[in-house]
């Protein structure tokens, strides 16, 4: 079991060492007692966190480990267990891609990233159609939203999910379009969702009303974009958290970017619907934000309260929207309490202290958006750091995700570090004169 455990490259829970047990014809009593073991040992060290204990093997035992099992012949059918065990959180049912498990296994897969991406490769390598399609169920494309990095695993993918696989080939084309959103050429991204809604109209599961949106909403042609996920909020054919999801993004887009004046459709009462009985965070996080939105001119106060529980809610929904919703709740905050607005900015920032990848700099370009609106003096010194997204700067998710994206890339001219400290500095000004405001009035 040691050995077959060497397979996962970036460490494993128990519930994956009780899969691999199972493989081997160990109960799963049996399988915790030989982790025991191990720890004991000090052949693996547990590593608490949040969500429970990852084990992991240094990279010399784990090496060891590899040597004896390439030597028993054993590596194939290792892999093999593994990328089954990676199918236990992916491969949830098509028919209803927007439920709570699938927003949980989608938290679930940013810790296992290295070992998607490793079973994602064994598939390619057994040329399994079946076991890619698996991989890539509705999780993933939660999982895959803004990792650019894994979108090219996912290519050899596609040749093995023909036509004569129409539910699987719909999952690998959804993943690779959430993965290669932004970076992908517009016209291959439209032709790849063009495809998933042709197959999502055989068996409607709203996913191509949901590839149709990120394509208009790229392109910035958010009338369109809103109007699929208006008419997929009301298509009965669909599982009832899907409606709620699409219903969620049209009430945020509709009041947020188009700036509706008004409801005659009554979205905003649909969406306080939502909240009461979801139980999936990102669909009542949206649903609150775009309530906010349309409720900020005539009730302020119930907008405000809107936003505070929008924002308990965001540490519980997929990856890239824990960026991106609290950016879309500070450009309302902007003009509700732009102190408010500024604080957690500031505390998204400070939760990061290392950027990995392009996606953790969305915070540092929606401060600068914030500063931007209160007119602080930093803000043209900032964005003339930037180059300007080619679709309205400061308006939609997909814009800061381009101004990052761009920001990130080799050659792109700007000092990232320069940047955050300017932002930073901007956005403790807007604290501490917010405080100083609070003192003279107590003061009077």
């Amino acid at each position: 079991m040691f050995q077959w455990l060497a397979v996962f490259s970036s460490g494993f829970e128990l519930d994956a060492a009780r899969h691999i047990g199972a493989a081997l014809g160990i109960d799963e009593l049996a399988a915790t007692d030989h982790v025991a073991s191990l720890v004991h040992k000090s052949m693996v060290s547990p590593e608490p966190s949040p969500h429970g204990v990852r084990y992991r093997m240094l990279e010399t035992m784990r090496a060891y480990a590899l040597e004896e099992l390439d030597a028993r012949g054993d590596r194939l059918a290792a892999a093999t267990a593994h990328a089954e065990w990676v199918a236990t959180l992916t491969d949830l049912p098509v028919e209803t891609p927007c439920t709570a498990a699938v927003e949980r296994n989608s938290i679930r897969l940013e810790r296992e990233a290295d070992n998607w991406r490793d079973a994602v490769m064994h598939a390619a390598r057994l040329g399994s159609g079946d076991l890619a399609g698996r991989l890539c169920g509705p999780p993933v494309a939660y999982f895959l939203l803004g990792r650019h990095d894994l979108a090219d695993l996912l290519l050899p993918l596609l040749p093995l999910c023909g036509v004569d696989r129409p539910s699987h080939r719909r999952s690998v084309l959804t993943a690779l379009i959430n993965s290669a959103a932004g970076a992908a050429p517009p016209e291959l991204t439209r032709a790849r969702a063009d495809e998933v809604y042709a197959l999502d109209e055989e068996e409607p599961t709203g996913v191509g009303r949901l590839m149709k949106w990120m394509t208009y909403a790229w392109s910035g042609e958010f009338e369109a974009a809103i109007e699929q996920c208006l008419l997929g909020a009301n298509d009965m054919r669909l599982h009832e958290t899907t409606r709620d999801k699409l219903l969620g993004i049209a009430v945020l887009g509709q009041f947020s970017l188009l700036e509706a004046p008004d409801d005659p459709d009554h979205l905003i009462e649909r969406a306080l619907t939502t909240v009461a009985r979801s139980e999936v965070a990102l669909q009542r996080t949206t649903c609150r934000l775009g309530a906010a939105w349309g409720l900020a001119a005539t009730d302020p106060d119930r907008s405000l309260e809107l936003v505070r529980q929008a924002l308990a809610d965001v540490p519980y929904v997929p990856a890239l929207t824990r960026l991106t919703l609290p950016g879309s709740a500070s450009r309302l905050l902007t003009r509700l309490a732009p102190c408010l607005a500024a604080q957690g900015l500031m505390e998204q920032l400070d939760a990061m202290p290392v950027r990995r990848s392009f996606v953790d700099l969305i915070p540092i370009f929606y401060g600068t958006a914030l500063l931007h609106r209160v007119g602080h003096p930093s803000a043209s010194s900032a964005l003339a750091t930037m180059t300007m997204s080619r679709i309205a700067p400061f308006l939609s998710m997909m814009d800061f995700v381009d101004l990052a994206r761009q920001a990130a890339a080799p050659g792109s001219g700007v000092s990232l570090c320069e940047l955050e400290s300017m932002v930073r500095a901007g956005l403790r000004d807007i604290i501490a004169s917010s405080r100083d405001e609070a003192v003279a009035v107590g003061r009077c």
